[in-house]
């Protein structure tokens, strides 16, 4: 058996961070990932993650309490030494097989891409080689208008 420390983890430029849950107690059993303790800063709340799998032996910190990056949450039994390193090599030998299965020529040939019908590809070519005349007519009249019925530019009206 071996006992391990699980720490507050690096969270960016914050120190000083509330405590506002402690969601284990002495005597839980704890899995990888568990959530240990709530977090809040003034931007965002976060749970902190069990690192190890085994046993609660001591809870050293409290709801209220102010924490930074190192400091300690708790403290775990683990069933054997090997068992710390057994998830972590788990864990690596699942991206090595995910890495050996991974064919990039195979993806790409295997995911389909949208591709437009002729009709559609035509329209998508008319509206970029053509631009919008209407848009265009309706922005010219009113000063056209105003020009050539009055003989004056558009302005308010004299009495």
């Amino acid at each position: 058996m071996s006992r391990i420390d699980l720490l507050v983890p690096d969270l960016g430029n914050f120190a000083d961070i509330l405590v506002v849950d402690v969601l284990i107690k002495k005597g839980d059993a704890v899995e990888v990932d568990a959530p240990l303790v709530t977090l809040e800063t003034d931007k965002a709340s976060m749970d902190v993650p069990a690192t190890s799998a085994g046993t609660i032996t001591e809870v050293l910190l409290k709801k209220g309490d102010k924490v930074s990056k190192g400091t300690v949450i708790a403290r775990l039994e683990t069933n054997a030494g090997a068992d710390t390193n057994a998830g972590a090599d788990a864990g690596a030998d699942a991206d090595a097989q995910f890495s050996a299965a991974f064919d990039a020529d195979e993806l790409e040939r295997t995911v389909t891409q949208p591709v437009l019908s002729a009709s559609a590809l035509q329209a998508a070519a008319a509206q970029v080689s053509q631009p919008n005349q209407t848009s265009t007519a309706k922005r010219e009249s009113p000063a056209s208008a105003g020009a050539a019925g009055s003989g004056t530019a558009p302005g308010p009206a004299r009495r």
